[in-house]
């Protein structure tokens, strides 16, 4: 088996260290990239502010291909939070021989604001032409609405890690009515591969009931829901709970 696993806003291949090792210990191939502009602690350059989810769908389309070419058979797709809206574009799109999707963000067309994503971006949003420029979210949101369920030693640990994200990539997920190029957007009916959607009942930025509406779009999806998590599910003290999860799954569609 073979899986591309996508990070999410401010993330990079960094985070995924675990599930890698993880799963090539079970003999599946990992490919972790790095999403444009992105690298572990990095500072921004001027490009990422105007970067697109369609940038990042774009690149990963492309490596996906390369790895088609190697077998002539898709990988997984496994995304997390922003990551995990990206895999729900790419198997839309045919990029995929199934999708897993961990505390996504969700697609156009689903209403998803809450006060606890308000107070998160509000020092964000209300900056000059912030869809423009890049931005990180400082320790205290962080820790608030991504690392809630770490102690304040490892919360403090991590994020140093993150970089800075694309002002535009956020005003593509939070204000998608607004966006006239529908860079979020998911044919749904399109799908016909597996998915799996992971809710996490402790999550502030996409909170259960959110992660719910997104995986009834789908004819055949899976819903997990994890009781003890919150949206940082790649790192919290159970991640091999979350990654067994995954990897069952995998393990059902490749018989």
């Amino acid at each position: 088996m073979k899986v591309v696993f996508i990070h999410g806003m401010m993330g990079g291949a960094w985070y995924w260290e675990n599930y890698k090792n993880f799963f090539e210990s079970k003999g599946v191939k990992c490919y972790i990239p790095n999403l444009r502009h992105h690298s572990k602690g990095a500072q921004p350059v001027a490009e990422l502010g105007a970067t697109s989810i369609k940038d990042y769908v774009s690149d990963l389309k492309v490596q996906i291909e390369k790895i088609y070419k190697e077998e002539e058979k898709m990988p997984f797709v496994v995304g997390h939070s922003m990551g995990g809206l990206i895999a729900q574009i790419l198997v839309s799109e045919g990029y995929g021989k199934a999708g897993v999707f961990l505390t996504p963000a969700p697609p156009r067309g689903i209403f998803a604001l809450s006060l606890s994503q308000i107070w998160t971006f509000l020092p964000v949003m209300i900056k000059p032409n912030w869809w423009k420029k890049p931005f990180k979210l400082s320790y205290k949101r962080f820790r608030y609405s991504i690392l809630n369920n770490l102690d304040e030693n490892e919360s403090k640990r991590i994020y140093p890690n993150f970089c800075y994200e694309s002002g535009k990539a956020l005003f593509e997920i939070g204000l998608w009515a607004l966006d006239k190029t529908k860079a979020t957007e998911v044919n749904f009916s399109a799908v016909s591969v597996p998915v799996m959607f992971v809710g996490a009942k402790k999550d502030k930025i996409t909170p259960k009931s959110i992660v719910i509406k997104t995986s009834k779009k789908y004819k055949n999806a899976i819903y997990e829901e994890l009781k003890d998590n919150a949206h940082w599910v790649v790192g919290e003290k159970n991640w091999e709970k979350v990654a067994e999860i995954v990897y069952e799954f995998m393990k059902s569609v490749n018989k």
